[in-house]
């Protein structure tokens, strides 16, 4: 399990595994991604997202690898379930 601290300072290419919450949407398919010690950007691509309903205090795994753009790093996720 990583912590989105640990996520922020990863390589680029790092596979990271979080648990938190995704706060707000940020542009199509980007969330700001929560947990106890920051956030970070997270991408979710429409075919692994699936449509299940969840808010800012639905708790998430995410699974994806650390990348980095124009507008800093995030987290690429191929990955996620609802844990509560």
């Amino acid at each position: 399990m990583t912590i989105v601290e640990q996520a922020r300072t990863a390589r680029v290419g790092s596979r990271v595994s979080l648990t938190g919450s995704l706060k707000k949407e940020v542009r199509r398919a980007q969330y700001l991604f929560r947990d106890a010690t920051g956030d970070i950007r997270v991408r979710i691509e429409r075919k692994f997202w699936r449509g299940p309903e969840v808010t800012s205090t639905t708790v998430l795994q995410l699974r994806g690898k650390v990348e980095t753009d124009v507008r800093g790093r995030f987290v690429d996720v191929y990955y996620f379930r609802i844990l509560d």
